[in-house]
């Protein structure tokens, strides 16, 4: 299976989501693992974003 650009084969993926609280949960995984692909090909927008809020990226 091809994910934003990767083959591999997540095995939750294929699990059946029967409640909410497991649709939620995959549901935020898969928000986490797009904020993070984002933030390491973006990394400098990010950091000029917190530097005009005045924080201190390092």
């Amino acid at each position: 299976m091809a994910l934003f650009g990767h083959n591999f084969c997540l095995s939750p993926a294929n699990k059946p989501l029967n409640t909410f609280p497991e649709a939620l949960e995959a549901f935020r995984t898969a928000m986490s693992f797009r904020f993070v692909e984002w933030l390491n090909q973006n990394r400098d927008v990010f950091i000029a974003y917190k530097a005009s809020s005045g924080f201190v990226w390092a």
